[in-house]
């Protein structure tokens, strides 16, 4: 879930079964015909949330039946199972149970990826949501388990989202600790999102309309949340008639949609009409010269030929946009009703199959030779709300590899973000991924494009998904791409996402039996190795470390890959120095350190190599701080004990000598 300030976002629970945000604080005059297309463009995404995130969650939250038991059963023993059909609002539900109790929200995922479960490794503290597949997994017991136990013995939680049906395969346990969930009142939920976003004057207001309770009669969580935008869209537009646009919006415009269809059925420029209502709502907010364009270059696509002499002959553009019920507003063309756009396009792609595939060349089409970068956004986005809402992601990712060919990486890694944390084609966004690291004949451009979603916002939401598509990358046989990982992973760590579970991924590379995986990890473990923290000038990869957690080994592991290492040698040793210099002057846990390099050293031969570093320090460093040859004899001691040899080698002052 992604949550951002000032826009207006929806969570599901697939679908969905809330609304979150101020709505007023997005709507400008140039946005408020899209609010309505942008609740169902809005994509389900799952990551930590910051404290006014969850605050607004939770004041748009309407308690379910069974909450007081749930919220009581996590509280004692950790851990809780909702059971529930989806679309019963499971999912919000675990979100506010976990952040009701203070604790930050994170999710795992299972039976993506054969591999997905070696990454994990809980934090303290934290909320974790394990959604079960409903697809019955022969290993989900066990791993069930599995996460389980780490949470517990991290001091964090649990919620486990259930159907009846496959809680059914989880331990005798487990299934003790089950709360049957119900959906929540869908007019508590609609008056809710209303008053958080207005009043409780205006939510009781709409309340009072006979319309609105028979649209809420037996409706469902995500209709009432649909209902709900629809007016808070509509009030903020100032519509005249504001219960006939939601009305109207609400049932799609069907009938709006259909006349119109007849209406223009007779029409001499019936596909150029078609062409311009198609192009206002992919690229709704673009100006008047965009618009057109975009509309001559359906018809071309679709192989029809404009009409000769458009420019010079014909009605101008206010005739124009109104026989397509549309207008321009400060230079930007929008449609005058709420959500016109998505019904028609939705619409068009459901009732014209054979236009699927032109709707989707022709937006890929949409380039900078003619139109300007906000329009291409534009287009992208169209496309991935259609994409979401039809449950297609191939389209999405057929584009974002258009624009990666045309150098718009950025954006291209924006839209297979966004479509690899959808509740729809998510799914299917991150297997396409996976795929992709995989492959080594293709352009390598999209391992780039692989590589900017696994570090970006998607290695949030599921750090184990973006580790094991990097790791894949990281055995590419192309220098570029390696680089390209070593360079993710570096910008990872700096910014603090993963932690732990980054360094041992890495560490793990450097032991791989792949000769390309591990150039690769020793590259990236030195990059982390080099990052300091900015107050302290405590090496990153050592500061914070929990105390749950016994890093000396995994960071051993690196240590001895790279010194070990004839390419890497040289530089491993002068960051090691670095270490050895925090450790010395304070700035760094000593024992920690001590014990890292100690465990760095496995046989005789490592204990040479290790030992010559060790006893080197500080005689290559700036500033002798006394007390370092303590810290030496410390470590060398260590060594050799754990390499069962009987002696201990002198120390030489700073002169770097030698073992015997």
């Amino acid at each position: 879930m992604n949550l951002d300030d000032g826009n207006f976002a929806a969570e599901t629970s697939e679908p969905a079964t809330a609304i979150y945000g101020d709505v007023r604080l997005a709507v400008t005059a140039n946005q408020v015909h899209q609010i309505g297309d942008r609740y169902y463009g809005s994509l389900t995404r799952m990551s930590s949330l910051n404290k006014d995130a969850l605050k607004r969650l939770q004041d748009m939250f309407v308690q379910p039946p069974g909450w007081d038991e749930a919220w009581a059963r996590l509280r004692d023993r950790q851990v809780v199972a909702l059971t529930a059909d989806s679309g019963s609002g499971r999912r919000t539900t675990a979100i506010n149970l976990l952040a009701s109790q203070g604790l930050p929200v994170k999710e795992l995922l299972v039976a993506e990826d054969n591999d997905l479960d070696r990454h994990f490794s809980a934090d303290a503290g934290c909320g974790y949501i394990l959604t079960l597949p409903a697809v019955r997994e022969i290993r989900m017991p066990g791993l069930v388990n599995k996460y389980l136990q780490q949470v517990v013995e991290a001091g964090s939680s649990l919620v486990i989202i259930a159907t009846p049906a496959n809680l059914r395969d989880l331990d005798r346990e487990l299934q003790d600790l089950s709360v049957l969930i119900q959906p929540a009142n869908a007019r508590d939920v609609f008056g809710k999102i209303i008053e958080k976003s207005y009043d409780i004057d205006t939510a009781n207001h709409w309340l009072r309309f006979s319309e609105i309770q028979d649209r809420l009669r037996g409706a469902t969580l995500e209709d009432a949340c649909r209902l709900a935008s629809l007016v808070v869209a509509v009030l903020a537009s100032q519509h005249e008639d504001p219960l006939s646009e939601v009305l109207g919006a609400h049932a799609n415009w069907l009938d709006e949609l259909k006349a119109w269809e007849q209406e223009i059925e007779d029409r001499e420029n019936e596909a150029r009409d078609r062409a311009t209502v198609l192009a206002i709502a992919a690229l709704e907010g673009s100006s008047p010269a965009a618009v057109f364009e975009a509309a001559s270059q359906l018809m071309d696509v679709a192989g029809l030929e404009s009409p000769r002499g458009a420019a010079l002959a014909g009605p101008g553009i206010d005739q124009r946009l109104q026989r397509v019920h549309a207008r321009v507003d400060d230079q930007r063309v929008t449609f005058n009703r709420v959500g016109y756009g998505r019904s028609l396009l939705d619409r068009t792609w459901t009732d014209r199959p054979d236009l699927q595939k032109v709707i989707a060349r022709w937006l890929k089409g949409i380039q900078a030779k003619t139109f300007t970068g906000e329009d291409i956004e534009r287009a992208g986005q169209t496309l991935l709300n259609l994409a979401d809402r039809q449950c297609d992601a191939s389209p999405v990712l057929d584009l974002a590899q258009e624009w990666v060919r045309t150098d718009r990486m950025a954006s291209a890694a924006r839209l297979v973000s966004e479509a690899a944390t959808s509740s729809s084609i998510g799914r299917a966004t991150r297997k396409r991924l996976y795929d992709w690291s995989k492959l080594s004949n293709i352009d390598n451009r999209i391992h780039f494009l692989v590589a900017e979603v696994c570090s970006g916002d998607m290695a949030l939401s599921y750090p184990e998904v973006a580790l094991t598509r990097l790791r894949h990358l990281a055995n590419r046989d192309d220098d570029l791409v390696r680089q390209e990982v070593v360079t993710k992973v570096h910008h990872m760590a700096s910014h603090g996402v993963m932690k732990f579970a980054l360094e041992r991924e890495v560490i793990e590379w450097t032991g791989a039996a792949e000769s390309l995986r591990a150039r690769c990890g020793r590259k990236a473990f030195l990059a982390l190795a080099r990052e300091w923290e900015p107050n302290s000038m405590t090496p990153l990869m050592v500061a914070r470390v929990s105390p749950s957690i016994d890093a000396t080994e995994v960071l051993g592991n690196g240590w001895r890959a790279v010194l070990l290492d004839a390419t890497t040698r040289a530089k491993a040793r002068e960051t090691a120095w670095g270490w050895l210099d925090a450790a010395n002057e304070g700035r760094a846990p000593q024992e920690l350190i001590v014990n890292t390099f100690a465990r760095a050293s496995r046989t005789t031969g490592d204990a040479a190599v290790v030992s010559k570093m060790v006893l080197d320090w500080p005689g290559n460093t700036r500033n002798v701080v006394p007390g370092y040859e303590e810290l030496q004899l410390q470590i060398i001691k260590l060594i050799h004990r754990n390499d069962g040899l009987a002696f201990v080698p002198g120390i030489t002052g700073g002169s770097g000598g030698e073992h015997s």
